[in-house]
C-alpha cells in the first residue's frame, strides 16, 4: 500500500515568506494527501495566505513554539492509517520541488528509518549549509552539523544522525504519537534533536537525505520573532541543554546536576566575560534558575522516555561528537568568506613611523631620572613612602583605622587599592613594583599615547610624534622626580580614556578599557574627577543625540568602576562634612610653589619651572626672564598646531581644545586649593594632573592639524617632536643636576631595638617627637617598623579637627615635654606606645630639643636608650601594645566587591577568546528565487 504523507505548516507573522513556502509545497513532485496550517496568533496578513493555500487552518490565540503548533495541526489531520508520514514545515522553510520525494525514497529504502531530515540551506545563500543533521557533545550541548559550510557535496555520504531540524522533518505518524510529539519544554531550539534522541532510544533510526533541500530564513529560535540577540540565544540554548540534561540523566545523578547548576553558571559567566559577551551572563543565570524549578517539565520528559525506550543510552555514543572534534570546529569557527574578506587595517604598526626610537628615548629619560634608585628595592621621599609587606598593602586597602594613634576608621584611598594590586606583582617586595613603574613610566606613556594617535589619524608618522610629546612631557617627568606616583599613573592612563571615547560606538571592549583607565586615572589624581566624569557624560549625551544609544549607554556604564572606588570615600567625607577632601592628592602631602597661569600654559606644574631652573642656574641665567621665555617657546609649536585644528577639522579640533581648557581650569583651581597636611606640612593639590589633561587636549587637536598638513611632508611633525625632546631633555638634565627628592629606602627606618620589638608585636607604637621653631612640636605615632604609604591616607591628612584619641595623644605629649610629674604610664599603655623617639634638631629648634630631652630623662617611667640614627630613644614600661586594628566586619566584603567590578571591567577590556562570531541572529531576506 502506498504510504500517505500529510503536511503541517506552522506560521507566525510569516507575511512575505509564507506565500513562497506554500508555492513550493504546491510544486512538489510528490504531493501530500492532506495539508493543515496552524497560525500562531499572527498579527499580520499571513493567515489569509494560509486559508487560500491549505485545506484546513487552525488559529491559536496564544503564542506557542513550533512543536506545540505542530501538535495542534496533527490533531486536525484525518485519522491515521498504517504507514502514514508527517511532514513539518515552518512558514519560512521553502522546499525544493523534489524534496518530499527524496525524503520518501529514504524511508522506503530503509524501513527502520522513522525520522528523516533534509539538507537545510541558507535562504540568502543557497550554496551554504545551514544545518544537515544534529548531534550533541558528551556533556549534552547541541551541535548543528555542517552549519556554515560551503556545500560541495562533502557531507552527502552522511546518513545516520542523532537528530534533524524540526522544520523540514519527515516522521512516521505512529512513531510521532508513540513518542508523545515534541517536548513542550523545548519550544524552539533542540526540539528536533530531542525527538530524534527519543526515536533512537525507541529502537528507530534517524537519517538525513542530502538530495532533499529546504531553504530557511532562520533557525528554530526565529519562528516567533524576527531577531534574537546573542544573550537571548544563549538563554534559549542553555535552557534547552539543561532541560535535556535532567531528562536524559540517570536518576542517581539528578541531585548532583542540580547542585552544580549555580556553580556552572558562575564558571560559564566568566567565560562569557572573556568572550566579550557580558549580556549573556543574565541569560546564563536565568537558564540555571529556570532549570532549578522545572520539576514538572523534567518529570514529564523522563516519563515519555521511560515509556518508549527500548535501546540503551550507550547505543547513542557513536553518534555524539567528541571533545576533540568540537575543538577542531571551534578553531575553524569564523573562517568563512565574511571573516576572510574583512578589509585589513592600514594604520601604522607599532614598529613603524619611528615609534621604537621614541620608546628608546622614553626609557633613557626614565632611567636617568631614576638613576639614584636603580640599586634599591624600595624608595622614600617626596610623595612616596615604602609600601610595606604583602599583608600591609592589602590591610591598607580596607576600610579600617586611618590614623596612627587610632580612632579614625575610614575607607581607603582608591589609589591604595591600585597600589595593592601593583605591589602584588612583586609580592616578595611590593615597593619594588613602584620603583619599576617609575623607571618605565615614560615608556608606558608613549605606548598609550601612540594607541590613541593611531586611532585619530592614518598618517604613519603622527603617532610617533604624539608618543614623543606625551612621554617626554614636563609634567610627567617632574611628577616622577617628586615621587608623585598618583600623578604618574594618571598621566599614563589618560590617553586610554580618550581612546575609549573615540571607539565607544564600536566595541564593548573599548568601553571596558575606558572604564578601567578612568578608574585608574582618577584614583591616581582625584582632582581630575570633575573634568573626566563631565567629559564622559558630555560624550554620552553627544552619542545619544546622534541616536547612537549603545555607545551612550556603554560610556555611562564605564563610570561604574570609578563610582565603586570613590563611593565609600565620598560617603565618609560627606558624613564628616568635608566633601572637598575627596579631591585631595593621595600619598604623602608634598608642597610646591604654586604656578601662575603663564607657567601652567607652558606645560609646567610648579612655579619653580620644575628642574629646568636648576639647568639654567648652571649657565648663570636663573632668576631672569629667560627660563620662562624659553619654556613658552618650547610649547609654542604644539599650541599653534592645536589652535589651528578647529579651522581644519572642526569636530576633532574643538573637542581637543575643550579638553585642554578643562585641564587648564583644573590646574588653576588645584594651584589655589589646600586640602592636606601631614607632620606639620600643608600641601596644595598638585597641578600636574590638570596640566596632563590640558596636554592631552592639545595633542588631540594637534594630531588633526598634522594629519591635514601631511601633504607638506614630515616637517611639521619633526618640529613638534624636536621641541618635545628638547623640553623633556631639559627636565631630565635638570633632574640629574638637582638634589634627589626620592631616594633609596634606608636599610632601617627605626632604631634596631624598635624593629626587634615590632617583629613580635607589629602594633607596638613609637611616639616620634620633632621639635620646631618657636617652641612648637609635631608628634606622630608609628606602628611597627616604620610608616608606610598605606598609613598616610587622605581621610587622615584632610582631617580638620583631631579625634578624641588624637587629642589624648597630644595631651600625653604635652605632659612628657613639659617636664611635669603627671604619671603617663596609663596613657602610654592605652595608646600602646613602647618607645619614644626625639628627632634631632637644628637652628632655632635646638632650645626646644634640649628642654624636651631633659624632661624625658627626668621621668622615672622612661628608660633612656641613647642616640640612634632616628634620634634619641627612650623605652617605656609597655611590653605589649594591646592595640588592635579597627575595621568593620564588612570591610573585606567591600574591598572584594570593588575588586570584582575592576576585574570584570579588566576582563572585558582584554581581547576576546576567538570562538567564532557571535551576534544578533536575524531572519534572512525573503527568498524570491526558485531552485536551479
Amino acid at each position: 500500500m502506498q504510504s500517505r504523507v500529510m503536511a503541517v505548516i506552522a506560521n507566525r507573522n510569516g507575511e512575505g515568506m509564507l506565500a513562497h513556502t506554500l508555492s513550493a509545497l504546491e510544486a512538489q513532485t510528490l504531493a501530500p494527501v492532506a495539508s493543515v496550517g496552524v497560525d500562531v496568533a499572527s498579527t499580520d496578513a499571513s493567515v489569509d495566505s494560509l486559508k487560500k493555500g491549505l485545506d484546513t487552518v487552525v488559529r491559536l490565540r496564544s503564542r506557542v513554539g513550533f512543536g506545540q503548533a505542530v501538535r495542534h495541526g496533527v490533531a486536525e489531520l484525518p485519522d491515521a492509517d498504517e504507514g502514514d508520514w508527517l511532514w513539518f514545515l515552518a512558514h519560512d522553510a521553502a522546499p525544493a520541488p523534489d524534496a518530499l520525494e527524496a525524503l520518501m525514497q529514504t524511508v522506503e529504502a530503509n524501513r527502520l528509518v522513522a525520522v528523516v531530515g533534509p539538507k537545510v540551506m541558507r535562504a540568502d545563500d543557497s550554496a551554504t549549509v545551514n544545518e544537515f543533521g544534529e548531534t550533541m557533545t558528551p556533556l549534552g550541548a547541541s551541535v548543528r552539523l555542517a552549519a556554515g559550510d560551503l556545500d560541495q557535496g562533502q557531507h552527502d555520504d552522511r546518513s545516520d544522525v542523532l537528530g534533524v531540524a524540526a522544520s523540514g522533518m519527515l516522521v512516521r505518524r505512529d512513531v510521532f504519537e508513540q513518542l508523545g510529539g515534541f517536548d513542550p519544554a523545548l519550544p524552539s531550539i533542540d526540539a528536533g534533536l530531542d525527538l530524534g534522541v527519543r526515536a533512537r532510544l525507541a529502537g528507530h533510526q534517524v537519517s538525513v537525505q542530502p538530495f532533499a533541500r529546504i531553504r530557511r530564513n532562520g533557525g528554530a529560535e526565529l519562528f516567533s520573532v524576527r531577531s534574537v540577540s546573542d544573550a537571548s540565544f544563549t538563554g534559549l540554548s542553555r535552557r534547552a541543554q539543561l532541560h535535556r540534561r535532567f531528562a536524559y540523566s540517570h536518576a542517581a545523578a539528578l541531585v548532583f546536576h542540580w547542585l552544580l547548576l549555580l556553580p556552572q553558571a558562575v564558571i560559564r559567566s566568566i567565560g562569557h566575560l572573556f568572550a566579550k559577551r557580558p549580556a549573556a551572563i543574565l541569560s546564563e543565570f536565568g537558564a540555571a534558575f529556570s532549570a532549578m524549578f522545572a520539576f514538572g517539565a523534567v518529570s514529564s520528559a523522563r516519563s515519555r522516555i521511560r515509556q518508549s525506550r527500548t535501546a540503551a543510552w550507550s547505543d547513542l555514543a557513536p553518534l555524539r561528537i567528541s571533545h576533540r572534534a568540537m575543538r577542531a570546529r571551534r578553531r575553524l569557527a569564523g573562517d568563512d568568506v565574511v571573516v576572510n574578506s574583512r578589509v585589513a587595517d592600514e594604520r601604522v604598526g607599532f614598529v613603524q613611523g619611528g615609534t621604537l626610537w621614541v620608546l628608546a628615548l622614553a626609557l633613557l629619560a626614565g632611567v636617568i631620572i631614576s638613576l639614584p634608585l636603580l640599586t634599591s628595592t624600595a624608595v622614600t621621599g617626596g610623595g612616596l613612602l615604602q609600601l610595606g609587606g604583602f599583608t600591609d598593602i592589602w590591610n591598607a586597602a580596607l576600610w579600617s583605622d586611618r590614623e596612627s594613634a587610632g580612632g579614625l576608621v575610614a575607607p581607603a584611598d582608591p589609589l591604595q587599592i591600585l597600589l595593592a594590586l601593583l605591589g602584588t606583582l612583586t609580592f616578595w617586595q611590593p615597593s619594588l613594583a613602584v620603583l619599576i613603574l617609575l623607571v618605565i613610566a615614560p615608556v608606558l606613556a608613549s605606548i598609550t599615547a601612540w594607541a590613541l594617535a593611531r586611532r585619530l589619524t592614518r598618517v604613519k608618522w603622527v603617532p610617533a610624534v604624539v608618543a614623543a610629546v606625551w612621554a617626554l612631557a614636563p609634567t610627567l617627568l617632574v611628577s616622577m622626580h617628586d615621587g608623585r606616583i598618583g600623578a604618574v599613573i594618571a598621566h599614563i592612563a589618560l590617553p586610554l580614556i580618550a581612546y575609549a571615547v573615540v571607539r565607544a560606538r564600536d566595541l564593548v571592549r573599548t568601553a571596558a578599557l575606558g572604564a578601567v583607565a578612568l578608574a585608574v586615572a582618577t584614583a591616581g589624581a582625584p582632582s581630575l574627577l570633575p573634568a573626566l566624569v563631565g567629559a564622559v557624560v558630555v560624550a554620552a549625551i553627544w552619542f545619544a543625540v546622534r541616536a547612537r544609544f549603545g555607545a551612550s549607554i556603554r560610556l555611562l556604564i564605564a563610570l561604574v568602576p570609578t563610582a565603586a572606588l570613590f563611593g565609600p570615600l565620598l560617603f565618609a567625607n560627606l558624613q564628616r562634612g568635608t566633601p572637598l577632601a575627596l579631591f585631595a592628592d593621595p600619598g604623602v602631602p608634598f608642597d610646591y610653589a604654586a604656578p601662575d597661569a603663564a607657567v601652567l600654559a607652558a606645560q609646567l606644574p610648579d612655579a619653580s619651572l620644575g628642574t629646568i631652573a636648576t639647568l639654567f642656574d648652571q649657565f648663570g641665567l636663573a632668576g631672569g626672564p629667560w627660563p620662562m621665555w624659553v619654556t613658552l617657546a618650547l610649547v609654542a609649536p604644539l599650541a599653534l598646531a592645536a589652535f589651528a585644528a578647529p579651522f581644519m577639522r572642526a569636530g576633532h579640533g574643538i573637542a581637543g581644545i575643550a579638553v585642554a581648557l578643562a585641564g587648564f581650569s583644573t590646574a588653576v583651581v588645584s594651584a589655589g586649593t589646600t586640602l592636606a597636611a601631614f607632620q606639620g606640612v600643608t600641601s596644595k593639590v598638585w597641578t600636574g594632573p590638570g596640566v596632563s589633561l590640558m596636554l592631552l587636549g592639545l595633542v588631540i587637536a594637534a594630531s588633526a592639524t598634522l594629519g591635514v598638513l601631511d601633504f607638506r611632508g614630515k616637517a611639521p611633525g619633526a618640529i613638534l617632536a624636536l621641541f618635545a625632546v628638547v623640553s623633556g631633555g631639559a627636565i631630565v638634565a635638570g633632574a640629574a643636576l638637582s638634589p634627589a627628592v626620592v631616594s633609596p629606602l634606608p636599610e632601617r627606618t627605626m632604631p634596631a631595638l624598635v624593629s626587634a620589638a615590632a617583629s613580635d608585636d607589629p602594633m607596638l607604637g613609637t611616639l616620634v617627637i620633632a621639635a620646631g621653631a618657636d617652641e612648637t612640636f609635631s608628634i606622630e605615632v608609628i606602628r611597627g617598623d616604620g610608616t608606610t604609604l598605606g598609613d598616610v591616607q587622605t581621610f587622615h591628612t584632610t582631617a580638620e579637627a583631631p579625634t578624641g584619641q588624637r587629642s589624648e595623644l597630644s595631651q600625653l605629649a604635652v605632659d612628657l615635654i613639659s617636664g611635669g610629674t603627671v604619671d603617663a604610664s596609663e596613657q602610654l599603655q592605652q595608646q600602646g606606645i613602647g618607645f619614644i623617639v626625639l628627632r634631632d634638631a637644628e637652628g632655632s629648634a635646638v632650645a626646644a630639643y634640649d628642654s624636651t630631652q631633659r624632661s624625658l630623662n627626668q621621668r622615672a617611667d622612661l628608660q633612656s636608650v641613647g642616640q640612634t640614627d632616628a634620634g634619641l630613644l627612650w623605652k617605656t614600661e609597655v611590653e605589649q601594645s594591646g592595640v588592635e586594628a579597627q575595621m568593620p566586619a564588612w570591610s573585606g566584603w567591600l574591598l572584594a566587591g570593588q575588586l570584582i567590578l575592576l576585574a570584570i571591567a579588566l576582563v572585558l577590556a582584554m581581547p576576546a577568546i576567538k570562538r567564532g562570531a557571535r551576534s544578533r541572529v536575524t531572519r534572512a531576506k525573503d527568498v524570491r528565487k526558485d531552485y536551479a
